[in-house]
């Protein structure tokens, strides 16, 4: 039995697995409990990333990235 990877698995869950790597795995769930946990897992994960609010950075962090981006690259 083939083993998947998490990222083959986020790519079936987001419906961008090419159709023979959807196939293998729309095969492999049918007996596969592990693997039915796993997408489940991470169909749960990703269900919640949805629901998070973004975040901007600090003000200092934004400081100091624009203080960096202005120095001078080394000769």
């Amino acid at each position: 039995m083939r083993t998947f990877t998490d990222e083959e698995i986020i790519l079936f869950i987001y419906q961008e697995a090419e159709p023979g790597l959807k196939r293998a795995i729309e095969l492999a769930l049918v007996n596969d409990i592990d693997l039915q946990s796993r997408v489940n897992l991470l169909r749960n994960t990703a269900d919640q990333i949805k629901h998070l609010k973004p975040q901007s950075p600090s003000k200092s962090v934004v400081q100091k990235i624009l203080e960096y981006s202005r120095k001078k690259p080394k000769s």
